[in-house]
């Protein structure tokens, strides 16, 4: 359905919308599933940072100054967690399970599907339960112990008070966790109560110094009921980890790696994932080192760097780094996009979107070995780096800003504030790069390095300052009456100026990259980065440049041999110009050809082609004109010739008004401009026409009464003819099909066959015709009288050398609905389908008319239709094929039988 030029509306369209508050209710509930699936998911990749941390660290390694350096360890008794970790005598074995079972753990995490996921925070949740459970019951011992009760007589309500209360807690808690795991066996239920073993036992006259055995049968109880639990729902788990498993592994083999790397990224949303994990770190390091250290506000900037260091020290810590930054860089841009308008989407998937700052900063990051640094030089480095990237940020927005700034120009119905905030912007992206500049060379010492830094800010701010002055030329040009001839002067030598400044601060840092090389401070990463500034910076801009101007001087001398228009020569054409679209009232040039533009507007236009814009005359300078014809001639003596026969044939195609597409749509080029290979077209054709040898295939058009006869292996006769009009026509080559409908007992029957079939013993055309429309597609909806034939039609035969006849009736239309919205397009063979419209569908349809935008769509028409010379070269190869046709003897009439192949 997408290939096809109808679009399909079964349903109307106001049905099909939802209600805007349902809509924003639907967005709002995607978010927040997202949202949740990215809170669920976060210990999972932070235990896994902490198991990457620490994984070669032994619990004899725990010392009281690790201890101190960990997150709140104003909170937590150092000396109890030491005596407890030195106490346990650990084995290795155990030690290293317990290590890979936290990597298990957090793998369980990632890799669940949502739904599992809830059910592992259950789990957790109902581990809590039981340990409350179990604080509660060690509270009720010690308080029977404390007690000075020995004898537990329960002979009024006041006695009664606090055992009821204990038993009344660990039953709702037992309820609770019921309820949490969604057990069904009353086995499993009376398990959650065993913490009310102490309290039952004790009622019933238990004595207190033996209390605490029944309080440690409940504990083992637990223990018992839990290990049970576990063997009976982890192969649960594993099966869905085994399932999410292999979905990844069919999305690699469907899609590839990189595909199937991306779909999994996208899906399991890493990058959301890693920001959330590193920001949860940053925040956490952040409160350490100002609440916890005691520092002012005045010291934010060492403790953020501080912090930044202390939450990179992992790769995994590196890249969820990397992907903040390119979040907040993305958030940046497109607030900037917000501010100054226009259009906020993308043109690439790498275009404003965050991936070059994240990649700067990874590179970087791992060229210098900041992950095996101490925290005050990977703070120092991390500083370096987070410049680099602010360089990369601001020249983003200078990218962003320019075409607004340029196209705010030529716009005079654009708001005065979108204006002044461009400006703002601009002025912005003028200061923050010299401030930033300054702040690099004060912060870092001079060396290549710096000089690369300073120099992308510098251009940065020559760029900003250039787009403003060309904003400023725009401005005033589209306030005057006619557009002004110096402005295109002025804005050309603008942007000179700027390529100037940028190659003489190119050709400063190689200066300076030299003398800092030549003095024994080289690296093989400094020659790289010479040498791929030589390349990219130097020579492309110096290139450019000397195009630049090679181009306007030729568009100069063209422009000022152009004779002027007088006053009275524009009054008296009262025209606009071909290029702008505005009158020209005092000043114009005159082509050759006798073409007249605006002075500003030509000189543009030459600038980058030296022909007439409206007939492509070339323009040349009429002293080498003769030469650069006479050398044409000498060098190619065969174009002219051929320039001569497609006059010739372009006369013929004129005279005739054949439409190429209708005689043989078989032969068209690809309508996918970019896959249009010449020499598999080539080879393509001549199978076709080597299959032509053996099948006769006449001449038909959508509209034709068409008999196809093909074998059919399991028929009696061997044979199956059916006899219908043709609806449709289309794709291109040996994939060539047409369609063909006919109604057969009450009932439509469409068939579509594929033109160079082998099965295909005989195709005839019964009736040479054409139709209004060029797909006939709308008949599945109209009357069945439309698409009735006789299978015993006779042939009716056409003149050799007489136009095809077009056949001028309008079908009539079934009662609605139909199976496409027919009424939506400008089809000439349907009758007013409103007159059979029922009420209900007037009121949901809304009589609309397609818009003629598609008319003068001219790159879209270039793009799916075959040049000329293509159609020239085609239907040569076809009269040469139709003359070794006949004096082969294989067939004794033309395939075209109308006035196109009469000729």
């Amino acid at each position: 359905m997408e290939d096809h030029e109808f679009l399909d509306r079964r349903i109307p369209p106001d049905i099909i919308d939802q209600d805007p508050v349902h809509e924003s209710l639907r967005i709002c509930r995607l978010i927040a599933v997202r949202l949740m699936e990215t809170i669920l998911r976060l210990p999972g990749l932070i235990l896994l940072e902490l198991w990457w941390r620490n994984r070669d660290i032994s619990f004899e390694e725990i010392t009281q100054e690790m201890l101190k350096k960990a997150p709140f360890n104003s909170y937590l008794d150092i000396s109890t967690i030491l005596d407890f970790v030195h106490r346990r005598d650990f084995d290795n074995s155990a030690a290293i399970i317990l290590s890979y079972s936290v990597l298990f753990l957090s793998v369980m995490f990632l890799t669940l599907p949502l739904s599992k996921l809830f059910k592992l925070y259950t789990h957790a949740f109902s581990l809590l339960i039981f340990a409350f459970a179990h604080y509660m019951s060690t509270t009720y011992v010690n308080l029977e112990q404390n007690s000075e009760d020995k004898e537990l007589k329960l002979d009024n309500f006041v006695k009664l008070e606090r055992h009821g209360f204990h038993f009344l807690a660990q039953l709702m808690l037992s309820v609770v966790q019921s309820c949490v795991l969604g057990l069904e066996s009353d086995v499993g239920r009376a398990f959650l109560t065993v913490f009310t073993l102490p309290i039952v036992a004790r009622m019933c006259g238990f004595p207190v110094e033996r209390l605490i055995l029944a309080h440690n049968v409940a504990c083992s109880l637990v223990m018992l009921s839990i290990c049970i639990y576990v063997l009976n729902r982890v192969p649960d788990m594993v099966h869905g980890m085994r399932t999410a498993f292999r979905q990844i592994k069919a999305i690699f083999v469907v899609r590839g790696l990189a595909g199937g790397f991306v779909t999994v990224w996208r899906r399991l949303r890493i990058a959301e994932l890693m920001t959330c994990a590193w920001l949860t770190m940053f925040v956490i390091r952040m409160y350490v080192e100002i609440w916890e250290k005691g520092r002012t506000w005045r010291e934010a900037g060492p403790a953020l760097l501080a912090s930044i260091a202390e939450s990179t020290n992992t790769p995994i810590s590196l890249l969820a780094l990397a992907l903040t930054v390119s979040f907040v860089c993305k958030w940046v841009v497109d607030g900037a996009q917000l501010v100054i308008g226009g259009r906020r989407d993308h043109g690439h998937v790498l275009a404003h979107s965050g991936y070059t700052e994240a990649l700067t900063l990874v590179l970087l990051c791992l060229q210098t070995g900041l992950l095996g640094m101490k925290t005050e030089q990977k703070a120092f480095l991390l500083g370096l780096v987070l410049f680099i990237v602010m360089s990369a940020l601001l020249q983003s927005l200078y990218e962003l800003l320019e075409p607004q700034l340029l196209s705010l120009a030529a716009s005079p119905t654009a708001s005065r504030g979108r204006h002044i905030r461009c400006l703002l912007l601009a002025a912005h992206l003028f200061i923050a790069p010299i401030a930033m500049a300054c702040a690099i060379t004060a912060f870092l010492p001079i060396d290549l390095w710096c000089v690369i830094i300073v120099s992308n800010c510098v251009l940065t701010t020559i760029h900003a300052a250039s787009s403003t002055v060309q904003y400023a030329i725009g401005m005033i040009e589209s306030y005057s009456a006619e557009p002004w001839e110096h402005s295109d002067d002025l804005t050309f030598w603008t942007r000179m100026v700027t390529k100037v400044f940028e190659l003489s601060i190119a050709l400063i840092v190689l200066v300076y990259g030299i003398v800092f090389t030549v003095s024994g401070n080289w690296t093989l990463a400094t020659i790289a980065v010479l040498i791929f500034h030589v390349i990219f910076n130097i020579y492309r801009r110096m290139e450019t440049l000397l195009g630049s101007m090679t181009a306007r001087q030729a568009a100069v001398k063209n422009i000022n041999r152009l004779p002027r228009a007088s006053r009275e020569e524009l009054k008296a054409r009262s025209d606009v110009c071909a290029i702008c679209f505005m009158e020209m009232c005092e000043e114009a040039r005159v082509t050759p050809c006798k073409h007249f533009f605006h002075g500003a507007c030509l000189r543009k236009w030459l600038s980058v082609r030296q022909v007439c814009p409206l007939c492509y005359t070339e323009l040349l300078d009429p002293i080498s004109e003769p030469a650069t014809e006479e050398l044409e001639r000498e060098a190619s003596p065969e174009r002219e010739r051929v320039r001569e026969r497609n006059m010739e044939w372009r006369e013929m195609r004129a005279m005739e008004d054949v439409s190429f597409r209708l005689i043989y749509p078989d032969f068209l080029q690809s309508p996918v401009w970019n896959r249009r290979n010449p020499l598999f077209e080539e080879l393509i054709h001549k199978d076709m026409l080597e299959r032509r040898m053996n099948i006769d295939i006449p001449e038909f058009y959508v509209g034709s009464i068409v008999a196809v006869t093909t074998s059919e292996k399991c028929l009696g006769s061997k044979e199956h003819r059916f006899v219908g009009i043709c609806i449709r026509r289309e794709r291109e080559g040996l994939h060539h099909q047409f369609t063909l409908r006919n109604v057969v007992d009450g009932v439509g029957v469409e068939i579509m066959y594929e033109l160079y079939n082998p099965t295909i013993r005989k195709i005839e055309t019964l009736k040479l015709e054409k139709r209004l429309d060029n797909d006939l597609s709308y008949l599945i909806d109209a009357l069945p009288e439309y698409s009735t034939f006789d299978f015993n039609m006779e042939p009716i035969s056409h003149a050799a050398g007489t136009p095809v006849p077009i056949n001028p009736i309008k079908v009539k239309m079934r009662t609605p609905p139909w199976a496409r919205r027919w009424e939506l397009f400008d089809l000439k063979g349907i009758e007013d389908a409103w007159i059979h419209a029922t009420p209900y569908f007037k009121r949901k349809f809304h009589k609309t008319k397609m818009n003629d935008y598609m008319r003068y769509d001219l790159i879209a028409n270039y793009r799916t239709g075959s040049n000329l010379e293509h159609e020239l070269k085609v239907e040569e190869e076809i009269q040469r094929f139709e003359k070794e046709r006949h004096q082969a003897g294989v067939t004794r009439r033309r395939i075209f039988r109308s006035a196109a192949a009469a000729r």
